[in-house]
């Protein structure tokens, strides 16, 4: 089970310009905005999705993760770009241990993603 993932935004946006974060997992969002997503970029500039209380069943196999935000206005002609970093901006559970997972005890190797640079034009 997911119970946690954390996207870092780099780029000339303001933590403000971008709000309303929705998780999406295989092109289903991950419960409601409001529910899970944060709604702004946290002071370290983090985007941190706590699914703690919702945990998402991850099944074998390749997953398509996608982060969807709301540009303000005042973004224009700045850009971003969000990424995974490290191994620690994903927690992982197995329900049927009952225990966290470290990727790197299951024979994962962690390889950090970076998104393409989004540069905000309207």
């Amino acid at each position: 089970d997911l119970t946690r993932i954390a996207f870092r935004k780099t780029g000339s946006t303001a933590d403000t310009d971008l709000q309303n974060f929705k998780l999406y997992i295989d092109g289903v969002q991950v419960g409601s905005t409001q529910q899970f997503a944060a709604s702004n970029v946290d002071s370290g500039s983090y985007v941190t999705f706590d699914l703690t209380e919702n945990p998402i069943k991850l099944e074998p196999g390749t997953r398509v993760i996608k982060l969807m935000t709301d540009i303000e206005e005042i973004a224009r002609g700045k850009d971003f770009i969000f990424s995974l970093e490290s191994q620690k901006d994903v927690d992982f559970f197995d329900s049927q241990y009952h225990t966290k997972i470290e990727p790197t005890t299951i024979g994962v190797v962690f390889t950090p993603r970076v998104a393409g640079m989004q540069t905000i034009n309207h």
